[in-house]
């Protein structure tokens, strides 16, 4: 299963040298969703991910972590 990792886009933004500002102005997104986004307080849609990783200059697969199922833990 694949989940969302709302670090990455901080830790590709932080590394091109872009504010969270810029990146929701080039994501034509408002600053105030691409905070809640970055913080893992809103659930972007497929959409976002794909300005995002436009934006970022990413696949929009960069965003995304494999989870190991509970089973896999014992």
């Amino acid at each position: 299963m694949r989940m969302f990792c709302p670090l990455k886009i901080r830790e590709r933004r932080q590394r091109i040298g872009m504010t969270q500002e810029q990146l929701a102005l080039h994501a034509d997104i408002s600053r105030t969703h691409m905070g809640a986004v970055e913080h893992g307080k809103a659930m972007p849609t497929a959409g976002i991910v794909a300005k995002l990783a436009y934006a970022l200059r990413v696949k929009e697969t960069y965003f995304f972590a494999d989870t190991v199922s509970y089973k896999e833990q014992l």
